[in-house]
This record gives C-alpha cells, structure tokens and sequence, in this order.
C-alpha cells in the first residue's frame, strides 16, 4: 500500500524513508517510517497539505517534527494540527510558529522513538537559533535540515541574542563532522539526498573558512549591524540638535 503512493525514497531492513517535493521553494517533506511496527513521523510540513495528509493518512505518522521555523517549512502546520496530528518544534523556533501554531517541544538533546527507531535530536544553531537535526545511529539516517545541504549554502541568520550566529554555524557544521563516517545517508530539506555528509561539510567549511569567502555568509549580519549603527548614530544626532536646540531657547530667553 506504502509503495503504491510512488513517493518510496530509501529503505533498508529497519525503516522507510518517503519524500515529496512541495511548495515553490522545492521542500523536501520526509516520512520515517518503522518497518518493524508502522509507526511513522513527518518531517517539516512545509506545503501542500493535501499531499502531505494524504501521506500521513497511509504510512501511519503520528506527529510532525519541524526541522525549524522559517516560513517554507511551515506552511501545513495549522492543516496537519486541524486533522490532529501533534507538531512540535524547539523553543526558539517555536517563536516563528506563533501564526500558525504548534504543540510540544523538542529537547536539545532528546532520544524520539518511532516505533523501534530512535531518532536522536541534534540542537545546530546558525541558519537559526533553534535549528534542528536528528540522527537515526541503528539506519545511519540524519535528516539535515537546511543546515548541511548538497550544493548550496543556507542563509545565516542576523544578529540574534545567541552570540554570532555564523559561529554557531560553523560550530554546529563540526558537530555534524564527528560522527559523519557514522552517516550512511543525509536527507536535506532542499535538494537531493547525498552520502558524502563529511566531505561535504568539509567543502562547506573549505569554502567559506576564509575570511574572504567567509563575509559572504556574514553580510546579513553585517548588513543589519550597519543598519543599527546607523540607526544608533541617527538618534544620537537628533538627541544632539534637540539638546542644541533646548540650549539656544534658555539662552535666548535669558538674553
């Protein structure tokens, strides 16, 4: 039954992966399913609610995880909640969720079990503060989110109160490095699914370790930090001219 929806990606004797591609940022919408019991989750209701119910309806999902909460990923989360499907999200992210809801939480470094699959919850800060991978150890099955994708790079989020979010990024990418050779498979948000997690985290931090490539990941940062310094020095100046200007009426008055 499961295979006749033509949506059957990757398996092997524990689990099957099944993808759609929705929504006009091409997102890619994962359903891990266990092999043994049925039991099923979705990753990332991101568009097109509909294909997505219909997939939940036939693989057994029981709830929805988000990846995060940039809008492109988000879009199907009040359709999936309305026909009773848990949703969950980190904390932070949970903030970018406020418009179209969500239900629990996930733990920076929790254990979610999926039949007899455990999915282990990887807390990768940098595209946003609150970014969520997560690894299936027994498979060797990361769902990688927009954080380490194929053959683009995500957006760094701006100033955040976290501290330097492509620090984190670059943190969170050699979390990712220590346990690749561990990764059989990476299934990314966007694009096609790879094999080579390690090699392409280390093109990533190849290309961009340098300070030279390395602005191009921060201009967003750097562009709303000037944005701010000019708004700073804005007011200040006002703040100067109307001081001035309060200055010359007492002397004036007193003339």
């Amino acid at each position: 039954m499961a295979s006749s929806l033509g949506t059957l990606h990757y398996f092997d004797h524990n689990l099957q992966v099944h993808r759609v591609v929705v929504g006009p940022y091409a997102n890619n919408v994962f359903v891990v399913r266990c092999l043994h019991t049925g039991e099923a989750v979705l990753i990332d209701a991101a568009n097109e609610h509909e294909k997505l119910l219909e997939l939940c309806t036939t693989l057994g999902v029981t709830k929805v995880l988000e990846t995060h909460g940039h809008h492109d990923h988000i879009q199907a989360v009040p359709a999936m909640r309305e026909a009773g499907y848990e949703v969950a999200v980190m904390n932070e992210d949970a903030k970018m969720l406020a418009d179209v809801g969500y239900d629990v939480f996930i733990d920076h470094a929790e254990v979610i079990e999926v039949g007899r699959l455990r999915l282990h919850t990887l807390h990768t800060p940098g595209h946003t503060a609150d970014h969520l991978c997560l690894f299936d150890p027994e498979t060797g099955t990361l769902l990688s989110g927009d954080h380490v994708l194929p053959t683009i790079t995500p957006h760094i989020s701006g100033l955040t109160a976290h501290g330097d979010p492509l620090t984190l990024f670059f943190d969170s990418l050699d979390k990712i490095g220590a346990f690749s050779s561990q990764v059989k498979v990476s299934l990314p948000a966007h694009g096609t699914p790879f094999t080579n997690t390690g090699e392409r985290v280390q093109q990533i931090k190849d290309q961009y370790g340098n300070d030279e490539n390395r602005s191009k990941l921060e201009l967003p940062f750097h562009a709303e930090a000037f944005v701010q310094r000019i708004l700073k020095e804005l007011q200040e100046a006002v703040d100067h001219q109307k001081s001035t200007a309060d200055e010359l009426m007492k002397a004036s008055a007193t003339a």
